[in-house]
């Protein structure tokens, strides 16, 4: 399976590759940085999912998940 993945260089995408890697999925990983993290055989994609344009990199993709923690903002912002 073909899983694509947001927040690829956090905790919680870190350890979602790491798993698919070893149960043999292909994972392409969306990232700001801090690739190191990542097994070799990731695909890595540099950018930000608030980028317009960025459907385009779902093609064959069977799996979204999105691990993201912060997309932006101001930080510690309290709602309500």
């Amino acid at each position: 399976m073909h899983l694509f993945v947001t927040g690829a260089t956090g905790f919680l995408g870190t350890a979602v590759i790491t798993a698919a890697t070893r149960a043999g999925h292909t994972v392409t990983a969306l990232t700001r940085g801090g690739t190191d993290r990542l097994p070799a055989q990731v695909t890595r994609v540099h950018g930000d999912v608030r980028q317009p344009g960025r459907v385009s990199l779902l093609e064959g993709v069977r799996t979204v998940v999105e691990a993201i923690n912060k997309a932006g903002g101001p930080p510690n912002r309290r709602l309500g």
